[in-house]
């Protein structure tokens, strides 16, 4: 006779802290089976659906990350439950996870990142009162930056987009000052910082996949691409199906984007079409999405990707 599993806690609330980085582990939930040999999988359902951007639960451990860099100030929730499912593919059962988003002091940030550079009181004297000139040379990148002769006031000349190939993220410069006759000079080193300006973008805005309505669970159905121009973690793009999707749950989407089949689908005819939302997220929290129509063709049709207007 088979035993079910049973969750150790059937309801749980937890704090997570605000900080935490792109794939923390947050949480695992114990489950227990009579059956030793059971082997259990695990499903979530998320309240509010955002969770699913920000919290995944491993389908063959229950272990709950996150999915993206956790900050108190700009996620749109402080709170998500999440009801997992554990199953030993006859009997299941459930635990109630709350995840309440916990505020940390942090300290203070200039809301800018980049800033044009003044000389400060003192920082240059001519004890003959005369009137200076300041010079910059930064090498190949003088261009970027400009100096205001008679104050000395750094700044940018151009717009600076560390995402732009063979743009530097240093620049080393050398700074002159002169009153005609007796010249000094000084050294500036200016290192600039990485922003998340550009959001996931996919290749296509709709896909069409064809797939024999016989198609059994974990057959391949096609492929989704999101470019994020930015550089670095931030142009890492991880996927998901809109959980709102009357069609979620028939198909699982893997992170390089590709689709599988995760329910039978033989309850559906041939020459049917399911369409599916599939979002592009990258590790700061921005989202593209695009959408996707699944085809049950009458006849064999062989596999097709197709984009726009297909």
């Amino acid at each position: 006779v088979n035993s079910p599993p049973h969750f150790q806690v059937p309801v749980q609330t937890l704090t997570v802290l605000e900080n935490i980085n792109s794939g923390s582990s947050i949480f695992q939930p114990t489950i227990t089976d009579e059956d030793l040999s059971d082997v259990h999988t695990f499903s979530v359902v998320y309240s509010p659906p955002d969770g699913a951007v920000y919290f995944g639960v491993d389908k063959s451990t229950g272990l709950i990350t996150s999915l993206v860099d956790i900050d108190y100030e700009t996620i749109p929730f402080k709170s998500f439950l999440l009801v997992v499912t554990g199953s030993d593919s006859l009997l299941e059962d459930t635990t109630n996870i709350t995840l309440n988003i916990q505020n940390v002091n942090e300290a203070p940030v200039f809301t800018k990142k980049y800033y044009s550079l003044t000389t400060s009181e003192n920082s240059y004297t001519d004890v003959d009162g005369d009137t200076v000139k300041f010079s910059l040379d930064c090498g190949a990148d003088t261009g970027r930056l400009d100096i205001n002769s008679s104050s000395g006031l750094l700044s940018f000349s151009v717009d600076y987009d560390l995402d732009m190939v063979g743009t530097a993220s240093q620049i080393n410069c050398k700074v002159s000052i002169t009153d005609d006759e007796y010249t000094d000079m000084a050294y500036v080193n200016i290192t600039i910082m990485d922003d998340n300006d550009n959001s996931p973008v996919f290749v296509n805005s709709e896909y069409t996949f064809y797939i024999p309505v016989t198609s059994s669970v974990g057959s391949f159905v096609g492929q989704v691409h999101a470019v994020d121009n930015d550089i670095g973690n931030y142009g890492n793009v991880l996927y998901h199906i809109a959980l709102e999707d009357f069609n979620y749950g028939l198909f699982d989407v893997a992170q390089n984007g590709s689709i599988f089949v995760s329910e039978s689908l033989t309850q559906y005819t041939e020459g049917s079409t399911l369409n599916l939302t599939v979002y592009g997220v990258d590790t700061g929290g921005r989202e593209g999405q695009t959408l996707v129509f699944v085809v049950f063709p009458t006849t064999d049709v062989a596999h097709i990707t197709s984009g726009d207007g297909i």
